[in-house]
């Protein structure tokens, strides 16, 4: 036959029989038996699109094709003790969920140099099994799913990854429940400083939020002070999403006053709109307007958002 076959071209009449190289075509099925023995096809070519369950054998029967028996139990690939391997997988459609999925009792074995996956994975696709390993050589791999990765082997990657909040992070504990994590952050909050100096000065925090926690550390600050009042900065000179959840913090600290260090503790005060204040001493809040300098000492200070 030189042209096209369709679909049921050979369509034997109830009752009849057609041979073809031992396989026998009848209205109900047909038989490539002979001797006692199944046939091996050797080479099988879909130029079209497969469907599933495109190769269906019927109850009771057996279909061998290249040491894989496809049966109604489903599809065994071992053959000379040991694990057929595939080369080559080359998966240029989109793959559903699961659509790799191995029978109950086999085992199905992807040892190729590189697999090619143009299309679309859904949720569980690629599902490796404890100790194995997948790579991942795409620039951007975009997942809005659950992804999982097994804690009995390491798991390294060159790049960032992105992860769309929250991130549970497990452990060996019993009693451990992971609450999602959602923030990390390190950035610096550039502010003005005014009250009882000559001129404004600029004090530079740098802040770090982990979670729902802000920490906020500062050098030396200090110059001259001609003024008798408080240190002030105005609301939002600290971003909004670092404040503290209190409507206030206040830290104490040894500030420095008429140029040295007061022996009485004053506080910092942060404000949850963003400002803050120094005062020299809770009996003395203001600084001297004396001409020598005042201001404050390293530190820094912890507090939940």
């Amino acid at each position: 036959m030189s042209g096209t076959l369709e679909v049921n071209t050979i369509n034997p009449k109830t009752g009849t029989i057609v041979t073809i190289n031992s396989c026998t075509f009848t209205a109900g099925a047909i038989s490539c038996i002979g001797v006692g023995t199944i046939s091996n096809f050797t080479n099988i070519a879909l130029t079209g699109t497969a469907q599933i369950n495109t190769i269906d054998p019927k109850s009771g029967t057996t279909v061998t094709v290249n040491g894989c028996v496809v049966s109604t139990s489903g599809i065994s690939c071992t053959g000379g003790g040991g694990t057929s391997s595939f080369t080559n997988v080359d998966v240029s459609n989109a793959l559903s969920t699961n659509l790799i999925a191995t029978h109950s009792g086999t085992t199905t074995t992807l040892n190729a140099t590189t697999v090619i996956i143009t299309g679309t994975l859904d949720a569980n696709t690629i599902s490796p099994q404890s100790g194995s390993t997948v790579t991942l050589s795409a620039t951007t791999t975009d997942h809005t799913g659950t992804v999982k990765f097994d804690t009995l082997s390491p798991h390294t990657t060159s790049g960032s990854i992105t992860v769309n909040p929250p991130l549970l992070l497990q452990n060996s504990v019993a009693s451990y429940t992971p609450t999602g994590f959602s923030y990390y952050e390190e950035a610096t909050a550039t502010t003005t400083a005014t009250g009882p100096f000559t001129t404004s000065q600029t004090w530079v925090f740098t802040i770090r939020r982990i979670g729902k926690v802000t920490t906020l550390s500062w050098g030396v600050n200090e110059a001259a002070c001609t003024v008798a009042t408080t240190i002030n900065a105005v609301s939002g000179s600290i971003p909004a999403r670092f404040v503290p959840s209190q409507a206030a913090i206040i830290f104490l600290m040894y500030v420095v006053d008429n140029g040295s260090t007061f022996a009485t503790p004053g506080y910092m005060q942060f404000v949850a709109d963003g400002s803050y204040q120094v005062v020299k001493s809770i009996s003395t809040p203001n600084f001297s307007a004396t001409g020598a300098n005042c201001g404050i000492l390293y530190g820094a200070i912890t507090w939940t958002n």
